[in-house]
């Protein structure tokens, strides 16, 4: 699908409308208008509003008209209100809850078996990356960092690093607060653990060293790049990605999950909900089927098994050996009594575009593919050949790429810093290793390093926004905020469709919708 589609195509006039308000009678509206918002919504959301959902669609527009007189019917033609218009209606329409230690049986096995043997396959360098695609109110990510604590215990040595990412900034808010109420526990009593949660107002506080832990960020997986290295999706040990396929058509949820594939290193994790696990049996993955549940994973020579392939191993618990080969054993945890918790759906992005007048369920074009992986070998062997420094530099920018796939962010963040070091004038290694420094937490340290990308180039619009996000998260909102405007000002000296430098394939036209959701609830 590609990002730059005209807006005209998916148009109506003015003039059929109704003027608008915050008291407007939706009946005054014209079905042209309905089904122009349906085909836009499924374009950019992906949801599927088809058939009997209609009378979802029109509860949550009287309830974003109700709620706020920013928007109006015209909302949907205006460049300013247009993406903050269907960021709303997305959040009427979609159930952000979840609840902590999700699925019994998969928590289970997490505990058991899969984070123990990710934990021994990284043991040299004491590391781990998990991402919660579709993280809602961030109950999955925070069950991950539980999890990861049990297991590591008082060892402060490992850099744990989890990301949770929904298209919702609203959820996303709510996930970076971390105040829960008692219905996210409805099944467990692991927030009477002092070393979780803190008891407040109407619930209970995650407590901050697991806080650090996780990060939260937009992501559209309809519509955005990933994987990529300036978003952190990048070189993960463990995804998931559950209980999303029963909102997609299947050839859509195929898609996600190949760039779900990508995003693993080799040897990572994919856990998936009950409906997923039907549609990846051609996708590369390897199959183990445990007695409590399914996982899947990228295989360790990931060349040996090509994602179009049609021939998968399916390994049976019995014969599976969860370690790397390379790598000593690990002692067995002791068992952890999960609470037994009913399967539920979760909320997570619901993707179709529009052909002709109709929006009609096709495959979406999410993004180029990414380019072929290099080992680090190939690049370390260039890198001892190259005479120039700056030709060397560049060699080491690609090296700290491979590395970041392969989840190696230490060696990736050396050789990026040596890279600086011979060609301190490399803005992509100025901002990739902002972006490393963000995933990992360091807000200061990728503070300072977007900051050193805007001496060399004050008219890079990707430099001021992410200096606006890491703002953000610093509490720094005014910052954070003429940050973003700036970002605008220049977006509006490009083409829409342009690709944005140093962008990983995002395009000036994506990028101005993102500042929009972001800065909307600031001038809000």
């Amino acid at each position: 699908m590609s990002n730059s589609e005209p807006r005209a195509s998916r148009s109506i006039k003015t003039d059929q409308m109704s003027s608008g308000h915050q008291g407007l009678h939706l009946v005054q509206l014209p079905a042209a208008w309905w089904e122009s918002l349906r085909q836009i919504l499924e374009f950019e959301t992906g949801m599927d509003l088809s058939d009997s959902r209609g009378g979802r669609l029109r509860d949550a527009v009287a309830k974003v008209f109700r709620k706020s007189s920013h928007f109006t019917a015209e909302s949907l033609e205006n460049t300013e209100t247009h993406a903050r218009f269907v960021e709303h209606l997305a959040a009427e329409l979609t159930v952000g809850e979840s609840f902590f230690l999700r699925n019994e049986n998969q928590m289970q096995l997490l505990r058991q078996k899969i984070l123990p043997s990710i934990l021994q396959d990284n043991q040299q360098r004491q590391e781990i990356r998990i991402w919660s695609a579709g993280c809602a109110g961030g109950e999955e990510p925070y069950s991950m960092a539980i999890l990861l604590q049990e297991l590591l215990g008082a060892d402060g040595s490992w850099n744990v690093s989890i990301l949770g990412t929904d298209l919702n900034p609203v959820f996303l808010e709510r996930a970076r607060a971390a105040r829960y109420r008692p219905w996210s526990f409805r099944q467990t009593k692991i927030y009477e653990d002092s070393r979780f949660f803190t008891p407040v107002s109407g619930g209970y506080q995650v407590c901050e060293p697991l806080r650090r832990q996780v990060r939260f960020g937009y992501l559209n997986l309809m519509k955005d790049v990933y994987p990529s290295g300036l978003n952190g999706t990048l070189g993960q040990d463990l995804i998931l990605f559950r209980n999303v396929a029963i909102y997609l058509k299947p050839e859509v949820t195929r898609q996600i999950l190949k760039r779900l594939y990508q995003a693993l290193r080799p040897g990572g994790w994919l856990l998936l909900g009950e409906i997923e696990v039907a549609l990846v049996p051609d996708l590369g993955f390897e199959v183990h089927r445990f007695p409590q549940a399914t996982f899947h994973r990228k295989p360790w020579e990931t060349n040996s098994v090509s994602a179009s392939s049609g021939e998968i191993p399916v390994n049976p618990a019995a014969d599976v050996d969860l370690r790397n080969p390379r790598t000593s054993p690990m002692k067995e945890p002791s068992n952890w009594k999960l609470p037994v918790v009913p399967p539920l759906p979760e909320w997570v992005p619901l993707p179709a575009v529009q052909r002709g007048g109709r929006a009609e369920p096709r495959v979406p074009e999410l993004q180029a593919q990414k380019p072929t992986f290099v080992a680090p070998a190939s690049w370390q062997t260039q890198i001892r050949q190259a005479t120039d420094p700056v030709q060397r530099a560049a060699f080491r920018l690609r090296l700290a790429q491979s590395f970041l796939e392969l989840a190696r962010t230490q060696e990736a963040r050396e050789e990026l810093e040596q890279s600086l070091r011979e060609n301190p004038l490399s803005i992509e290694a100025h901002l990739l290793l902002a972006g490393l420094f963000e995933d990992l937490g360091q807000l200061s340290q990728a503070e300072r390093s977007y900051r050193h990308a805007l001496y060399l180039n004050r008219d890079c619009a990707l430099t001021h926004f992410h200096l606006g996000l890491v703002l953000q998260q610093q509490d720094d909102p005014l910052a954070s905020w003429k940050c973003m405007q700036t970002a605008l000002q220049l977006i509006d000296n490009h083409d829409s469709q342009a690709l944005v430098e140093h962008g990983d394939g995002v395009c000036y036209g994506r990028l101005r919708e993102m500042i929009m959701m972001v800065t909307g609830d600031i001038r809000e």
